[in-house]
């Protein structure tokens, strides 16, 4: 392991601790905005980052959809997709393929659930408010 990806796992963490008992995605959304920026940031590192990421992936911490689906809107990586991808055809809990098919949706340009967090909503869904 190297100290970004440590970094990335205490990210996971405090993201992980906070969903535990809280329901509301405003809770998380600063955490959220930081680890993209913390990834965004150390992009030189990917090789090293994608694969944590892609651990998370089936697994059901709270949190997890909110920082894939999240983080992975606007970084798009191969990797993370392929491993939803990987779940979504391969398990048998119908639970798991539906929320692997649910953050493979944020890959798209339209996302419907962007507007779940502050930070994709357009300026016209925040006015509207």
């Amino acid at each position: 392991m190297t100290k970004v990806t440590d970094e990335l796992r205490q990210y996971i963490a405090t993201i992980e601790r906070i969903s535990r008992v809280t329901y509301s995605y405003s809770d998380i959304e600063q955490q959220l905005i930081d680890l993209l920026r913390f990834l965004e940031s150390n992009m030189n590192w990917r090789a090293d980052l994608e694969p944590v990421l892609m651990e998370i992936v089936g697994t059901s911490p709270d949190g997890v959809v909110q920082i894939l689906e999240f983080t992975m809107h606007t970084l798009r990586w191969d990797g993370v997709h392929r491993a939803l991808e990987n779940l979504r055809d391969t398990t048998p809990n119908w639970n798991e393929k539906r929320t692997a098919e649910r953050i493979l949706e944020a890959w798209e340009d339209d996302w419907e659930d962007a507007d779940l967090y502050d930070y994709y909503r357009t300026p016209d869904e925040s006015a509207s408010e």
